[in-house]
């Protein structure tokens, strides 16, 4: 039986990296007619539906990650909502810091922003002026907030020695 080899082929598997040689085999389009074979129709279906399953997949991880940041602000305004119903300053979890809700109160602007518009429309002395003026004028509005604290870390219960 005589086989048709290339002659680079044999020196590359004989003295170099058989890796190349392989490549280089591959790369021909008669290796290639050889070698590779046409899948057939249901090889072609299941591949088809592995696809599907994995876009479906990739779809599903997008939509949860990208979901994660409302659903996140959703629950804090629940949780806040439901602590001013039932007047609850502070909320104890077995195993974590508690969680607090405090009252803010912030004014919607702000002052370095003001001031730096006024500045360059009126100049430096008016335009300050201004904006102290604009700022005092400024409602405060008032809020509530919750400070959820990360949870500290676990501790082996062993007495300090003192």
């Amino acid at each position: 039986m005589t086989e048709d080899y290339h002659i680079g082929d044999i020196i590359r598997v004989a003295f170099g990296n058989p890796v190349d040689a392989v490549a280089s085999a591959v790369a021909r389009e008669d290796a290639i007619a050889e070698q590779v074979r046409p899948a057939t129709d249901n090889e072609k279906a299941e591949m088809e539906a592995v696809a599907i399953k994995a876009a479906a997949l990739q779809d599903e991880i997008a939509e949860a990650m990208g979901d994660k940041g409302s659903r996140l602000r959703a629950l804090r305004s629940d949780l806040t909502g439901r602590m001013l119903k039932h007047g609850v300053k502070e909320l104890k979890i077995a195993g974590r810091p508690a969680i607090e809700l405090t009252d803010t109160r912030s004014r919607k602007a702000n002052k370095k922003s003001i001031t730096a518009a006024l500045v360059k429309k009126l100049g430096e002395k008016e335009g300050k002026m201004k904006a102290a003026n604009l700022w005092n004028a400024l409602a405060w509005t008032n809020g509530h907030k919750l400070s959820i604290p990360q949870p500290a870390p676990e501790v082996d219960e062993v007495e300090p020695s003192y």
